[in-house]
């Protein structure tokens, strides 16, 4: 069932309408330590500024005399804007974000922000979410509102848990686990399943996430990975590999 049609089954009982605008609108995002700076120099008009802007909120603006909404949103580890605007005039956006940030600016695509969120321990949907994993094995309990009487997938959110939890995984050399490669423990025995996996071009080694039996889950546990028939060492690791504050504090 598409989802506009699940969130109308959500609205009964409620004055409102629920439609499908997503044709509508583009996202524009604008990510890494430079963000905030190129896009107040560029000619979008800000309702207010950035530095009152924090992270997982959103704004108004505009750009011309089109609107635009601004949140401080991304999936790379690093601050960063996305940036909403109507679809015809995306193109317009993107031009001028380009001119302003000049040669500080790169164009990147989703293989590089898949590297950067894996890089950052963030858990993606259809590798470490999905409608099986429950926010605790995920690492991401701390999201739900428990104290909630209800709440939409409160039964699912707050049942019966899964042995495996989400871990990190690191490894020597330059090959890297990929996913749904098997993990085994000291004794050749599967206790789990590589989720995404990467050469990390920041770090110098190779970095995964795999859910593993939660015996295993204490970083410095030496697991091995089996890549095609041969058994690759890794060794559990604590998330986020990468950090900015942990670079810059």
């Amino acid at each position: 069932m598409p989802r506009w049609r699940r969130c109308s089954t959500r609205s009964a009982g409620f004055d409102v309408q629920v439609s499908d605008t997503s044709d509508d609108w583009a996202l524009i995002a604008l990510q890494g330590p430079l963000a905030a700076g190129i896009l107040e120099s560029s000619p979008v008009t800000l309702e207010k500024p950035l530095s009152e802007l924090r992270y997982y909120r959103i704004m108004g603006g505009s750009f011309g005399s089109h609107e635009v909404l601004i949140a401080r949103t991304g999936y790379t580890g690093e601050d960063g804007m996305e940036i909403f605007i109507h679809s015809a005039q995306a193109e317009s956006l993107w031009r001028a974000l380009m001119e302003a940030g000049g040669d500080q600016l790169t164009l990147c695509g989703l293989a590089c922000r898949d590297t950067l969120r894996l890089e950052a321990g963030m858990p993606l949907y259809g590798h470490e979410l999905s409608r099986t994993v429950t926010p605790a094995q995920a690492g991401l309990a701390g999201v739900v509102v428990n104290a909630k009487e209800s709440f939409v997938g409160k039964d699912t959110a707050l049942g019966e848990k899964s042995s495996r939890v989400l871990v990190g995984l690191s490894a020597e050399g330059k090959r890297a686990p990929r996913a749904e490669y098997p993990v085994l423990d000291s004794q050749g025995a599967v206790i789990g399943e590589i989720t995404s996996g990467a050469l990390s071009p920041t770090l110098g080694f190779p970095i995964a996430m795999a859910f593993v039996e939660a015996a295993h889950r204490e970083p410095g546990t030496v697991l091995a990975v089996d890549v095609r028939g041969a058994s690759l060492p890794v060794t559990v690791t604590s998330l986020p590999f990468y950090s900015r504050k942990k670079v810059t504090s």
